[in-house]
Parts: structure tokens; C-alpha cells; sequence
């Protein structure tokens, strides 16, 4: 793709894609959660948390030997819900940029007496740690791009994102990835790679505007090829 190519389908910076915006965010809501015990939002919906889980139990059931990675965990609670569902814990990991996120999944782990899912502050832009290449069964992203789609840097912080998680996706593993800002086949010409290949999707409640058919969210999800 030209630069050309890729500067036509930037979205404009906004607040939403800087990481004090969110510190802000997360620090309200551990303040609330401290308060009240409300433990924060649950983004693009629990429908939406229902349908991964739905996907990730047809595809890779329950089982102590897989990775399984939250990339902008928030406050944790899809790993909650995966927990619950019966994914053991110690195959459990979240990661966000936001120390304010990760101090509020860990209390609100401490609080629900769950013990074993990883939670570590980081940055999916950096260089991968030790250990993190060619990890993870299934990595999964729930508003994460399209907070990194809003970022002042623009495509160029988003090609780093897409060569992080090529990377973290072991053979034969997925990635799997809902979005309210992209289309599904923006999605695969952005976050595609070779060997990096569509495999199926997650369909949710559609609309007509104007005569032009949408939806509300659009969903993905890559498979790497076994090595």
C-alpha cells in the first residue's frame, strides 16, 4: 500500500487515542470501584463479550495448555467472563498501557478472590519481551486499534500494532478482533499479513442509513499459518 494509500484512510487524532486520556478514564473508575464497588464499563457491550466467547469455545475450548492474551484489558472483564466460563486462570493475560487499567483488574480480581490471570502493564507498540514471540493460541482485541487509529502518529503507530501481533500469534493460532471504526475489509487490508489470513467472522446487529447497509461493530478473525 502507497503512503498515498494509507493516509486516505486515516481518522482524524483525537483524545481518545492518547494514553492520558485513558489513565483518566481507569483512575475514575478505580476511585468509583473503591467508593461503590462499580466496576466499570464493559466496552462495546456484553453482547459483544457473549459472541468472543461463543467464537473462542467453537474454536479453542478450555484447556490448560493455551495462551490466551487481552490486548487493552481495561478493567479485565473479559478475562473475567473467560474465567467463569471455565479458562483456567494461569492461561489468562492482560495487558494494557494504562497503569490506572491494570491497578483496577487487579483489585477487581483481588475483590472477586480470582488468582492467576496475568495482568502487566505494557505497551503492544514496544518491543516484545523475552518469551512473547510465537506465544499465544489466541490473542484478542475489543477497541484497542481503534484507540491506536486515533492516535497523533496515525498509520505509522498503527503498522507497529500490526507487526506486534503477527509476531505474539503462535502458528496455527488466531487473532481475533472487533472494531466500531473500521470495516471488515479495512480490517483485513490493515492488519493482514502473509500468512496471516482471514479465517472467519463475528457478525453483529446491522443497519440501514441513507440506503447504505452497516454494523454496529465489525469483527474478524486471523489465523497464522502452522510454521
Amino acid at each position: 500500500m502507497s503512503t498515498d494509500d494509507i493516509a486516505a484512510t486515516d481518522l482524524p487524532a483525537s483524545k481518545l487515542g492518547t494514553q492520558d486520556y485513558w489513565d483518566n478514564i481507569y483512575q475514575r473508575e478505580q476511585t468509583a470501584f473503591n467508593d461503590i464497588g462499580d466496576e466499570g464499563e464493559v466496552w462495546f457491550g456484553e453482547e459483544s463479550e457473549a459472541k468472543i466467547l461463543e467464537w473462542l469455545e467453537d474454536n479453542l475450548p478450555p484447556s490448560p495448555h493455551l495462551h490466551i492474551l487481552d490486548l487493552g484489558t481495561g478493567n479485565g472483564h473479559l478475562l473475567f467472563e473467560l474465567e467463569e466460563a471455565g479458562y483456567e486462570p494461569q492461561t489468562l493475560h492482560g495487558i494494557d498501557y494504562s497503569p490506572s487499567s491494570i491497578s483496577l483488574a487487579k483489585s477487581i480480581a483481588a475483590e472477586r478472590g480470582i488468582e492467576g490471570i496475568t495482568f502487566e502493564e505494557r505497551d503492544i507498540t514496544a518491543a516484545l519481551p523475552e518469551g512473547e514471540v510465537g506465544k499465544y493460541n489466541f490473542v484478542v482485541d475489543k477497541g484497542t486499534f481503534d484507540a491506536i487509529s486515533l492516535n497523533p502518529e496515525g498509520a505509522e503507530v498503527r503498522e507497529v500494532y500490526a507487526d506486534r501481533v503477527h509476531a505474539l500469534v503462535k502458528p496455527g493460532g488466531y487473532f481475533l478482533i472487533v472494531s466500531c471504526n473500521w470495516t471488515e475489509a479495512e480490517l483485513e487490508q490493515k492488519l493482514g499479513r502473509e500468512g496471516f489470513v482471514r479465517d472467519s467472522v463475528i457478525k453483529f446487529k446491522s443497519f440501514e442509513f441513507g440506503g447504505v447497509k452497516g454494523s454496529e461493530y465489525s469483527s474478524i478473525a486471523f489465523r497464522k499459518a502452522e510454521a
